[in-house]
């Protein structure tokens, strides 16, 4: 399905994920970025000792958003691939106005739930 909708050839892939120990402290998110080249890009980041599951989750997305926004041009097509269903409603009720302004709005985007 992936390759159906995404075309690996035509869409920048970015996988992003977020957690914490017990739902609560030691947060992490990871960001996995696949370029239409082929060329794969990963990324550990910390995100503090008191971190909800939800805010590991969305500093995800925002580092990747971030990561990306440089590196494309305003026609690339980009993928951001999540399994925060809770983090893509915030996103599309613009409750997160750090994904909403620059970074992710200007370029050619899907936001994707990943059960």
């Amino acid at each position: 399905m992936l390759d159906e909708r995404y075309p690996q050839e035509a869409w920048m892939r970015v996988f992003t994920d977020g957690s914490a120990t017990d739902a609560v402290k030691r947060g992490g998110a990871g960001v996995y970025i696949q370029h239409p080249s082929g060329e794969w890009q990963a990324e550990a980041i910390p995100t503090g000792l008191h971190c909800t599951n939800y805010r590991a989750e969305v500093e995800a997305l925002i580092h990747a958003a971030n990561t990306i926004s440089s590196k494309v041009n305003p026609d690339t097509q980009v993928v951001f691939l999540t399994d925060a269903l809770s983090v893509l409603q915030a996103v599309n009720n613009n409750k997160l106005p750090q994904l909403t302004t620059h970074n992710i709005k200007c370029l050619k985007t899907v936001l994707q739930w990943v059960p």
